[in-house]
């Protein structure tokens, strides 16, 4: 399957999960607490996350993971930010809204993700990405409001900034997870690992009963938490988050507002009003004018270019084994891609310079084995550019790969 296609199909499988997860927090946390439902809820998802990295590559992922101090606990703080942090704050911001309210407010971290973007992944972002975000923050004052308009509904106010709250402890992990080039699956699995023992020591230092009844109720929204959301729902979101970035992913699961109000109608009988519409509507606007920016994000140069532009490709290669590129591509490092005239080949110096920075350097007509089809495929959809155009593909630190192109440009 195309690299984009199935990207594409992890992005939607989580978007139905992720529409689902409040209703289930909300039902779940009414019952027995959401301390005791997320106790449970990652005591599976490490059974389900850990099982799925043995079966992938007998635990290599995560094997490399915790070989670099530095990423390892890069891993830890996103995931218990991600999984601890976040969904206590959404389960509580759910029980005291709605899951309506919490799907939609909670979908906010896309916002503040795009302020940090330029600084933290070196990636431009564009006036029109801008314009959707801002479209975003209209319908989350909407929902704030209580359709109002003019004032903030105060009965909810404090639980829609405990919302605020886990949208903004989702930013660093999608930021992370995007930056540094891990095996998700083993990432996932080292998530719920760390959320599972954080949640143990929660449990005793809250004296928290874990005692629970053994009803549909209360057994299933555990189960599918675990297993479809922290477990194979979480693996699939940052699959397609590595492959598309985050303002991509972000804005498409805005749509998950939409989503949680037929299932929140369907299971809790939640009220519908109005504005709860509306706030969608305009969250689907952005999603709208989010597609007309998609494609291989700029990357924001500490060189200067004359005018040139590059393109960061690395979510092409998120399937790639080939030893050359592992070597090249691993923690926080890049792959940049040029596109040149026609008439350029890379020689001897080009493949000097970029080694003497210790960077690795092809072109899509000099790649041989190293790039399959689908990647060149998944890079000129991202780029723009067809067969016929050249394009030069540097891996490696991004700052020495500034430079490097800077020098070759000038050859």
């Amino acid at each position: 399957m195309r690299i984009r296609y199935s990207a594409l199909v992890a992005l939607a499988i989580a978007l139905a999960e992720l529409a689902l997860l409040p209703v289930l927090l909300d039902v779940g946390g009414k019952q027995i607490g959401t301390i005791t439902q997320l106790f449970y809820a990652f005591m599976v998802g490490s059974a389900v996350s850990l099982s799925a990295s043995y079966v992938k590559d007998r635990m290599q992922g995560i094997r490399n993971i915790i070989r670099s101090n530095h990423l390892l606990v890069v891993i830890i703080i996103a995931g218990l930010l991600n999984d601890v942090v976040s969904q206590l704050l959404l389960g509580i911001g759910s029980v005291g809204t709605n899951p309506v309210i919490a799907a939609t407010v909670f979908r906010s971290w896309v916002i503040i993700a795009a302020l940090l973007v330029p600084i933290t992944l070196r990636q431009r972002v564009k006036k029109i990405q801008l314009l959707a975000l801002a479209i975003g923050f209209i319908g989350i004052y909407i929902l704030a409001s209580g359709g109002t308009l003019l004032e903030i509904n105060l009965a909810t106010l404090p639980f829609i900034i405990i919302l605020l709250g886990s949208a903004l402890s989702s930013v660093y992990p999608n930021l992370a997870m995007k930056r540094y080039n891990v095996d998700v699956v083993g990432a996932v699995g080292l998530f719920n690992v760390s959320s599972f023992i954080f949640m143990i020591a929660l449990v005793l230092f809250t004296n928290t009963s874990i005692s629970i009844p053994i009803n549909y109720s209360v057994v299933l929204p555990i189960l599918f938490l675990g297993t479809a959301t922290y477990g194979v729902g979480t693996t699939l979101y940052y699959y397609a988050l590595k492959a598309f970035g985050p303002l991509y992913v972000g804005n498409s699961i805005l749509l998950v507002p939409f989503l949680t109000i037929i299932l929140s109608v369907m299971i809790l009988g939640t009220p519908i009003y109005w504005y709860y519409i509306v706030a969608a509507l305009l969250l689907s606007a952005g999603v709208l004018l989010q597609q007309r920016a998609a494609g291989a994000p700029e990357h924001i140069s500490s060189e200067k270019l004359a005018g040139r532009v590059i393109f960061d490709i690395t979510g092409a290669f998120i399937n790639n084994k080939d030893p050359v590129i592992a070597r090249y591509l691993h923690g926080n490092k890049k792959a940049l891609a040029l596109r040149v005239g026609d008439d350029f080949k890379l020689d001897g110096k080009a493949y000097k310079l970029f080694g003497e920075l210790g960077c690795f350097v092809c072109s899509t007509r000099s790649a041989g084995n190293i790039l399959d089809r689908k990647e060149l495929e998944f890079m000129r959809e991202m780029m723009g550019t067809t067969d016929s155009d050249a394009v030069i593909i540097g891996i490696g630190d991004a700052g020495m790969l500034d430079r490097a192109f800077s020098e070759l440009l000038k050859q």
